[in-house]
């Protein structure tokens, strides 16, 4: 059982319509994935929620996604977006350097974490390529 106090934190795995049912503010971390079935149903118990914060890094989308998660947050405010330009300009980001490396191997595997871990972590050739750089 969880104790709400005054201010409450909780992951999305941990939350419970119950738990934010009475919420009067309520702060989406990586909020692009509001449009999922897990954080809507969340976020749709939140009716006390006068305030509805919403951060992400991941830029909004072409394909209709950032109309719901502007629903959930009710008001999109562009005068409130931060980006990394905005950021690096005000010092709070490093600039960044891509180097886009390209390399011809191919990984199989029986799922995502048995190729992550060839592809990446265990990948000599790959990460000797981002040592040298």
């Amino acid at each position: 059982m969880n104790q709400r106090e005054d201010i409450t934190i909780y992951s999305i795995q941990s939350a419970t319509p119950e738990d934010v049912k009475d919420a009067k503010l309520i702060m989406f971390d990586e909020c692009h994935h509001l449009p999922s079935q897990t954080m809507g149903e969340i976020a749709s118990k939140c009716k006390n929620a006068y305030y509805r914060i919403g951060v992400s890094a991941t830029p909004w989308r072409d394909g209709g996604d950032d109309l719901l998660i502007e629903a959930v947050l009710r008001k999109r405010r562009p005068e409130f977006a931060i980006n990394a330009s905005k950021l690096i300009k005000l010092g709070f980001l490093v600039p960044a350097t891509i180097y886009f490396v390209p390399m011809k191997q191919v990984f199989k595997g029986k799922n995502y974490h048995d190729v992550y871990q060839k592809a990446i972590v265990d990948n000599e050739e790959r990460n000797e390529s981002i040592n040298k750089i």
